[in-house]
């Protein structure tokens, strides 16, 4: 019967097929026709012990390797494609790894590190503040306004309390105006100037105020406190509620744009740490079913057709080696007058 002839290991990772295994002779295959060759050349054999290396023998040994060298050289390319394979795989886990470990890194120095402006907080609270004082003021001027002189009080205070908290920010002055008329380019006007912008704003309103509710019964004093009252009520909040929103916005702004991108960084990166974990779990299956199934299986294959060869070997050895037993046997009956009797 021909020998049943294991098939090769599947293709792998990409690599070509192997070919197909040579045709098996049928001296090789066949043990009977296997035997019948032992005995043929044990027969022609003297009745010498045989050269390891030289006669028939030595061919017919050389032709079972041969044969079976021939069926393993496409497994043991396979296996060595599949550890080159492995190899890959190393260097590729490698990689992984440490982008994971950069990845973790940052994500772990983002969840350090927030972004805080204490002093943003802070401007904001006073900023909210500052916001009701100015929004009290026309109330507060409303209540110190006589009723019987103006018939839309509210309308006046509201008028007066907007000069005198935020005409100085209207961008415009005949001050600074006529500094740059004069010297042709935009310059810093001089300190006076700016002390004039600043204090005649509300310090005419408050003139305005104290000479509304003035009392000639009251006398002097308690007027002039009411114009002092109004006069710091409208320079102090109005200037530094936008100074605190000059300051605070831009940093707002800055908060806001820090966090949208830290938030960004925080995204992509737990986005590539999880591609990576799955990454690296499905090369550990893969590494697990080529560690555990595929190089296993070539292994058995390889050691099937060694066994198989040293099989075929010993069979034709022990066949030839009765054979040439057979002849020393002969030779001795010759040499002893016996032939006749051992052919009878």
């Amino acid at each position: 019967m021909t020998e049943p002839m294991p098939q090769p290991a599947p293709e792998a990772f990409g690599e070509p097929s192997p070919p197909a295994p040579p045709e098996v002779p049928d001296w090789i295959a066949d043990d009977g026709l296997l035997r019948d060759e032992g005995v043929i050349v044990g027969r022609a054999l003297s009745t010498d012990p045989p050269a390891p290396n030289d006669g028939p023998h030595h061919w017919k040994l050389e032709t079972i390797r041969a044969y079976y060298d021939e069926r393993r050289a496409p497994l043991k390319a396979q296996l060595e494609a599949i550890r080159q394979q492995l190899a890959r795989l190393d260097r590729r886990e490698a990689e992984l790894r440490e982008e994971l470990a950069r990845h973790e890194r940052a994500l772990a120095a983002l969840a350090e590190v927030e972004p805080r402006l204490p002093l943003t907080g802070r401007n904001l609270v006073l900023s909210v503040m500052l916001t009701v004082v100015c929004a009290l003021t026309p109330l507060v001027l409303a209540e110190l306004l006589p009723p019987d002189r103006f018939d839309h009080p509210m309308a006046v205070a509201l008028a007066l309390s907007l000069f005198g908290l935020f005409a100085v920010f209207q961008g415009r002055s005949l001050l600074v105006a006529a500094d740059a008329r004069l010297s042709g380019a935009p310059t810093r006007p001089e300190r006076w100037k700016l002390y004039a912008l600043e204090v005649l704003p509300p310090l005419a309103v408050a003139l305005l105020m104290a000479v509304f509710v003035h009392r000639p019964e009251q006398g002097w004093f308690a007027t002039l406190a009411i114009g002092f009252a109004v006069l710091l009520l409208l320079l102090i909040p109005g200037r530094l509620l936008m100074s605190l929103l000059a300051r605070t916005l831009p940093e707002l702004s800055g908060w806001w744009r820090m966090f949208l991108h830290r938030r960004r960084l925080r995204r992509h990166h737990h986005q590539a740490a999880v591609t990576r974990r799955r990454e690296l779990e499905a090369l550990a299956g893969l590494r697990a079913q080529i560690e555990d199934e595929t190089i296993p299986q070539i292994a058995r294959k390889l050691a099937f057709l060694d066994a198989r060869c040293r099989r075929k070997e010993a069979l034709f050895r022990s066949e030839m080696e009765l054979a040439r037993r057979r002849n020393l046997l002969r030779a001795r009956h010759e040499g002893n007058g016996q032939m006749h009797t051992v052919s009878s």
